[in-house]
């Protein structure tokens, strides 16, 4: 719901920390991520939906990167 919210917002900065929240917590895939920008562009359009994408991929490197020097 605040990822939907924020996306018509077209705040990449704020949706890249939502994102990046859920990763941490398992409560969404980079895969779901993906999918929910494509599902939230039909509402917020276009132009944010490019800034939800940058977002949600700038918060998914962040989880890699996370992981990776964790190992």
């Amino acid at each position: 719901m605040a990822i939907g919210a924020t996306a018509a917002l077209g705040r990449s900065d704020l949706i890249r920390i939502q994102a990046l929240g859920a990763l941490r917590n398992g409560e969404l895939s980079p895969a779901e991520l993906r999918q929910g920008v494509l599902q939230l562009a039909y509402y917020t359009g276009c132009g944010n939906a490019t800034d939800v994408d940058r977002g949600i991929e700038d918060a998914i490197a962040d989880h890699e990167r996370e992981r990776a020097q964790q190992r």
